[in-house]
């Protein structure tokens, strides 16, 4: 069953497709942060896995679930 999941990722190019989604996705990120570096800052990560501080943890739960409700 490994063996088939790396083939897959291989076969597919996803890790290229996860590197090049991840840069899209951070460099909208840094964009946001050079507008509203008072609500957000410190874009960071890797790939997909990417991350920023808010300014408060209310402001961060508040664009958590109004995100997932966008992506739905």
């Amino acid at each position: 069953m490994f063996e088939t999941i790396i083939n897959v990722i291989e076969n597919c190019n996803l890790l290229e497709n996860v590197r090049k989604t991840g840069e899209i996705l951070k460099c909208g990120l840094s964009d946001i942060e050079g507008d509203y570096y008072d609500l957000i800052h410190s874009t960071r990560g890797r790939g997909t896995y990417l991350a920023f501080n808010a300014q408060c943890p209310g402001l961060r739960n508040d664009m958590l679930i109004r995100l997932k409700k966008k992506g739905n």
